[in-house]
């Protein structure tokens, strides 16, 4: 299975409010296409895709407080509570991650 169907898969069965890639890269790995940062227009299923600027030391092109606006922008789109659950998961053979998000509801 592709990177591409492992995430329609995981959007698909574990239905989180959104998956945010860490990184452009992440993203155009699966999709074949480049992104902008932030919320994307493809979805899959009922799931939000994001894309986060790369934390990595070498991309420095992206101002701290650029990348600071785009991870604020992620937490509001989420509405992380106490009883969510966040998964960081390595998603293809060169190590990108992504993060996937799901919300509990009450009684879980």
């Amino acid at each position: 299975m592709g990177s591409a169907e492992r995430l329609e898969s995981l959007a698909r069965d574990l239905k989180p409010d959104v998956i945010a890639f860490v990184g452009k890269e992440a993203y155009r790995g699966p999709f074949r296409e480049r992104p902008e940062h932030g919320l994307q227009s493809r979805r899959l299923a009922e799931t939000a895709l994001f894309v986060l600027p790369s934390t990595s030391p070498a991309n420095a092109a992206v101002p701290w407080e650029e990348r600071l606006r785009y991870f604020r922008a992620l937490h509001a789109l989420m509405d992380v509570g106490a009883t969510d659950e966040i998964a960081a998961e390595s998603i293809d053979d060169r190590g990108n991650e992504l993060l996937v998000a799901k919300k509990r509801s009450g009684g879980e």
